[in-house]
């Protein structure tokens, strides 16, 4: 939490692949630098004040604040584009940040109002309520043998948009969600491999044989797969492990395929 009030913007870069980071509240920060928050994988709580401004890619690389965004309708794919090309998901996750804010302001403002209902509730005898109503409306709203107090308590106060709330959802559950809103793009293989475990296809469908089969159909670039995952395409379309020419056969390797770590004699 950012809560000192000389602290009014977070620059470039500052918290560039913090993936331990779960959650941001800064009420005092005005003004959100570029790439401030790039890879931070785990980031799912983002609090701002009114007001705050976003500069592009602030968010770029965050699969969790983009799937939780699309969740709750926001569109990720607004046009904007990062300066490789990609869908930049800032404006989406700006939005869905200050609307999660509003909610969950509201959130407290109903909990300390049924707070005090409920004290006002509290019998002072046991036959008389510190809070009750002998105006007929009211009698007839709540219903015979209730009080508008006890009404109130019974109401289920929140506002479910999309898949509703998702924040404290497991990984799994988010994967399950962003392949479904198609959040998970193709574009985006690079780090859908390093973070999901999977990897997709224009479809936005999870390519079962992982990294090499991406590679072998063309869907992702030779470069990145040279270059992430060490798996180089031979001429007659067969996949092979980079690191394998170095004789290092037992050391254990994150390739992806199938999702799984396995070993160079495996891969």
């Amino acid at each position: 939490m950012v809560s000192d009030r000389v602290v009014r913007k977070i620059g470039n870069f500052a918290f560039v692949s913090c993936k331990n980071l779960v959650k941001v509240t800064a009420p005092f920060v005005e003004e959100v630098g570029e790439e401030a928050f790039n890879n931070a994988f785990n980031l799912r709580h983002v609090s701002f004040g009114t007001g705050v401004v976003v500069t592009p890619l602030a968010f770029l690389y965050c699969p969790l604040l983009e799937v939780l965004a699309a969740s709750v309708g926001f569109e990720l794919d607004t046009g904007d584009k990062d300066k490789w090309g990609c869908n930049d998901p800032t404006v989406a996750i700006t939005r869905f940040a200050k609307w999660r804010n509003q909610m969950d302001d509201n959130k407290e403002y109903y909990n300390t109002a049924i707070c005090m209902i409920r004290l006002c509730h509290t019998p002072i005898t046991c036959s008389r309520m510190r809070a009750s109503t002998d105006d007929l409306i009211w009698a007839f709203v709540a219903g015979p043998g209730r009080d508008m107090a006890e009404l109130i308590l019974s109401f289920t106060l929140g506002v479910k948009v999309g898949k509703g709330v998702l924040r404290e959802a497991s990984k799994e559950k988010l994967l399950e969600v962003g392949l479904e809103l198609r959040a998970i793009r193709m574009d985006s293989n690079d780090y859908n491999a390093g973070f999901w475990g999977a990897v997709v296809d224009d479809e936005e469908k999870v390519i079962k044989g992982g990294g090499r089969d991406a590679l072998m159909r063309e869907l992702v670039t030779e470069e990145n797969c040279e270059f992430w995952w060490g798996l180089r395409k031979r001429e007659n379309g067969y996949v092979y492990d980079e690191y394998g020419r170095y004789s290092v056969n037992n050391v254990v390797y994150g390739r992806i395929v199938d999702g799984m770590v396995v070993s160079l004699e495996d891969a």
